[in-house]
């Protein structure tokens, strides 16, 4: 068209056209498409060649290192989202006495190290998943570390091979979605409703970055959500997981406020939490409930909004503030110190320890009663040899 390559999409086939990208095998030449999805079913464990991610082999001196990206939305399913990476490995033996090590990283973080056997057969690396760690956008990391040679310093160091194979795969729970970001990719695993102002489409070379953004950042699976251009005050009732962009939902349990550019967040009487002014090309999106019905609500902070380019990943807060360049802070209001990620390493909150003290008074009373049973049976069999019944 005008002697450009035109992509024409029918009205009501937004959803197929979305589902075709996101496989990324669109063909060349002059193709109709009726149905483009992604193959699903009630499973437990997805290969990682489904999500995209190629079994490779690596010629490793010291260091080498496996990358695979994921979309949540490839995975998630039925409300099931990641329990465990399961990474099969092998490597061959080197010329070095120490073994080299495999590590498993999930968006930076560290999961799961091993020191590999390196006889050339498979080994496995078991890495479970927090929640805290997963994001709409992920990226699976195996670093593998060898010493690049023996103790023999005229040896010149040579590069051994080892790979990542194709029985590597990840494991899916059923998760229980909480209220922040992260839930909300179990919630929109089966599909969202996608809200925008009907001015959105007046400025769709504006808006556009910014609802794909925003989509891709919370998790929202293209094929399986639905466009819905409604009036600025939105809709009435919004029934299912949603994401609702500068309309003003009604009965929506909010703690930010939003006026003139300001940015008010309350966090106790007389004590805000976060109150800023002057936020030019910002915005910010929250977590937020309609009458059972969860979601993410995203307002713009001033006159303009900002056009993110890409995607930016949001687990843990439930409001967030973002820029064009990106994400700016993330907020969990609902426990501002992170004492939910810490108790998770530590001797845990206070019913896990009320749930100890129980326990332990069990146990100190089971093991009274054994050693009254114990005891009455000694006494027993003394009276049996005395020859007293």
């Amino acid at each position: 068209m005008f002697g450009r390559t035109a992509i024409v999409v029918a009205q009501d086939a937004g959803a197929d056209a979305a589902a075709l990208f996101a496989q990324g095998r669109l063909p060349a030449g002059t193709i109709n498409v009726a149905t483009a999805d992604d193959p699903r079913g009630d499973v437990s464990a997805v290969s990682l060649q489904v999500i995209g991610a190629k079994p490779a082999t690596l010629d490793v001196v010291s260091r080498g290192d496996w990358t695979a990206p994921f979309d949540i939305a490839s995975l998630a399913g039925d409300g099931r989202l990641p329990s465990s990476l399961v990474i099969d490995v092998a490597a061959a033996p080197g010329a070095a006495r120490s073994a080299p090590v495999a590590s498993v990283f999930l968006n930076d973080v560290l999961l799961a190290a091993r020191e590999l056997d390196a006889n050339g057969r498979r080994e496995r690396i078991v890495a479970p998943v927090p929640r805290h760690v997963l994001s709409a956008q992920n990226l699976i990391r195996v670093s593998f570390v060898r010493q690049p040679a023996s103790d023999r310093c005229r040896e010149t160091p040579e590069a051994y091979p080892v790979s990542v194979l194709a029985s590597s795969h990840v494991t899916l729970d059923k998760a229980d979605p909480g209220a922040d970001f992260s839930g909300l990719i179990a919630r929109f695993s089966t599909g969202a409703n996608v809200f925008v102002p009907v001015s959105y489409l007046q400025d769709a070379a504006n808006t556009l970055p910014r609802v794909i953004a925003l989509a891709a950042s919370t998790g929202v699976p293209p094929a399986r959500s639905r466009f819905v251009a409604v009036a600025d005050d939105g809709p009435q009732k919004v029934k299912g997981p949603f994401l609702a962009m500068d309309i003003a939902l009604k009965d929506v349990d909010s703690e930010v406020k939003v006026q003139a550019g300001r940015l008010y967040l309350a966090q106790g009487p007389g004590r805000p939490l976060m109150d800023v002014a002057g936020l030019r090309g910002a915005g910010i999106v929250e977590v937020v409930d309609q009458g059972g019905a969860a979601g993410a609500l995203y307002r713009t902070l001033g006159s303009a909004g900002p056009a993110p380019d890409r995607a930016f990943q949001l687990s843990q807060g439930n409001v967030a503030v973002i820029a064009s360049g990106g994400l700016r802070a993330e907020i969990n209001t609902w426990d501002p110190a992170g004492q939910a990620v810490i108790g998770d390493t530590r001797a845990g909150s206070p019913a896990t320890r009320r749930w100890g003290v129980v326990t332990a008074i069990a146990l100190a009373f089971l093991a009274g009663v054994a050693a009254m049973a114990g005891w009455g049976w000694w006494w027993w069999r003394r009276r049996l040899a005395a020859g007293k019944p």
